[in-house]
């Protein structure tokens, strides 16, 4: 919405930074708002008064832009460190045109508001959910996320997600044995993955198999029963067959 705001169609650069500035402040997702031209020069930043010289992105910072300004595309960034706050950041960025010339608006997010709604998620208390970046990084997690998020993906679960596979045998970065499920998030490069402990399953698994024994003995025992009557009757019957040639007359039973 910033990036279509009409002080922005009118190229009013001053009136952009207070309406983004505006909306940084309301939303506590949101660190900073900024535009970078296509020299990778910042033209304002939230986080700083408009008109103040600001730093020239990193090369790193300005490649995630390239897209946005060259392509016209919708960027979202892997985990980065801010070079305004210095702290783990995300970034979306899209393109905005004025007199012809494409920058790139850039909303730094919090990952604190991806960890808050992630964790809003009704997980049970002994799953683990993880959003991993397209640089196979957790940026969040719903577990020990001051532990974990910042680090790579462990390397059975990179491999399977390269391989494509969706449910799999993993172990999380603590070290529990669980069943992974994964889901791309579109357009990003990110995907989603939440592992359920093994034991649970497998415990689910000796009580499903239990319950088959319980009904198979039932069957088994039922079945021994009905051969053993068929058979009684089939014995009485041979005998029947047996004294009726022995007195010359016929079957008085059948099956």
């Amino acid at each position: 919405a910033t990036a279509q705001a009409d002080s922005v169609r009118r190229g009013d650069l001053a009136a952009a930074h207070e309406t983004a500035s505006r909306v940084a402040e309301v939303d506590p997702r949101i660190v900073g708002i900024s535009m970078v031209d296509s020299a990778g020069v910042q033209v304002f930043n939230t986080r700083r008064p408009f008109g103040t010289a600001l730093p020239r992105p990193s090369a790193k910072l300005m490649e995630l832009q390239r897209p946005v300004i060259e392509q016209g595309r919708q960027v979202v960034s892997p985990l980065v460190i801010g070079e305004t706050t210095n702290d783990k950041v995300l970034g979306v960025g899209l393109p905005v045109v004025i007199g012809g010339q494409t920058y790139a608006m850039r909303a730094v997010v919090n990952l604190e508001a991806l960890g808050t709604w992630l964790n809003a998620q009704a997980w049970p208390a002994d799953w683990t959910a993880a959003v991993v970046d397209q640089n196979s990084v957790i940026v969040a997690r719903s577990r020990d996320a001051d532990r974990f998020v910042g680090q790579r993906a462990t390397d059975v679960l990179v491999a399977a997600v390269g391989r494509g596979e969706t449910f799999f045998q993993s172990v999380t970065k603590d070290g529990t044995p669980v069943y992974t499920s994964v889901a791309p998030v579109p357009g990003s490069g990110w995907y989603v993955a939440v592992g359920r402990p093994a034991a649970a399953i497998h415990a689910q698994v000796r009580d499903s198999m239990a319950r088959v024994l319980i009904v198979g003995v039932l069957c088994a025992i039922l079945a021994v029963a009905g051969a053993l009557y068929m058979a009684g009757r089939l014995s009485r019957q041979l005998s029947n067959a047996v004294e009726a040639h022995v007195h010359g007359g016929r079957v008085k039973a059948a099956l």
